[in-house]
């Protein structure tokens, strides 16, 4: 949408994908992306309104944090004249309150924006975050360690990412209530709904935003979770610079398709670890309240969550 901020026609997004982490948000970012009628920034995640006026660093996996107004301004420049433009940002969701406040101090039309929220089995979402990290080689513990709440707390204290906090992430009733409750234009998707028919789900999300729904996206495994087969590989994939050393033509490939060679790679070298049966237990006992009262509060069927 473009806004007037002292005198001056900026733009700023039209709507935004707030989460849940680790949900399929890359997906549906990587397949907005690819409308004609709708213009991403390239950084997927620029986080500027949970962290909006201050300058943030975190612990852990480097994470980038558009803090400045104007930095986030640029980022829209790029879009032409009738684009729709939008961003997705996890952490826009277990961090509702900043987010919210912030949204409306900065869009003076804040009614208007769209929100897209989807939401991830909580007990598989903590689980692949953990693996994820375990994946870079940032996590140090056991899962059942990572998720002891002393363990998080003390994380949280000592300015790690926010992402360790495996459980808080998946408290999802109070996050999604206080979007559905502050903004009149929210949709509200499940991971599985991705899996089923991703293709299905964008042109339901394309209705939503208002473009053209006939427009069929490709649609592809992002950021898939899992431990590497092989330290090797590991080490080889995740260190800046190893692959183009061994292999320097790769640098003659374009950067989106050398980071979609790298993610195939991936995939096909990840073993993905089974959750220990009480540690399931424990989170599904844990989140079961929570659980209900989402089901309630989004008109859907949660139960399979919780089987």
């Amino acid at each position: 949408m473009k806004v007037n901020i002292e005198g001056k026609e900026v733009k700023l997004p039209d709507f935004l994908i707030v989460g849940a982490a680790r949900s399929g948000t890359t997906t549906l970012y990587e397949c907005l992306k690819q409308h004609p009628r709708i213009f991403m920034p390239d950084l997927k995640e620029p986080n500027f309104f949970a962290f909006s006026g201050k300058p943030t660093y975190f612990k852990g996996p480097k994470t980038e944090i558009i803090w400045d107004i104007n930095e986030y301004l640029r980022l829209f420049e790029p879009a032409t004249e009738g684009q729709l433009l939008g961003e997705a940002s996890t952490v826009y969701l277990n961090h509702y309150e900043k987010t919210i406040i912030n949204i409306k101090r900065h869009i003076p039309g804040w009614k208007e924006i769209k929100i897209i929220i989807i939401l991830r089995n909580p007990v598989e979402r903590a689980f692949s975050f953990y693996l994820y990290h375990k994946l870079l080689n940032a996590e140090p513990l056991e899962f059942e360690d990572a998720i002891e709440p002393k363990v998080i707390d003390e994380r949280i204290k000592n300015n790690w990412n926010p992402g360790y906090d495996y459980i808080g992430f998946g408290l999802y009733y109070k996050q999604t209530k206080a979007y559905l409750d502050t903004f009149p234009h929210v949709k509200v998707c499940l991971f599985e709904d991705l899996k089923m028919d991703a293709v299905g789900l964008m042109r339901d999300i394309f209705r939503f935003l208002e473009v053209e729904d006939s427009f069929i996206p490709s649609v592809r495994v992002y950021n898939p979770s899992g431990i590497f087969k092989s330290k090797l590989f590991q080490r080889f994939l995740n260190t800046p610079g190893l692959v183009s050393r061994f292999f320097p033509l790769i640098k003659l490939i374009p950067l989106d398709k050398r980071i979609e060679i790298v993610e195939a790679i991936k995939y096909k070298v990840l073993k993905k670890p089974e959750m220990k049966e009480e540690t399931k237990q424990y989170l599904k006992n844990l989140y079961r309240d929570d659980i209900l009262k989402l089901q309630e509060l989004i008109g859907r069927d949660l139960s399979h969550w919780l089987k």
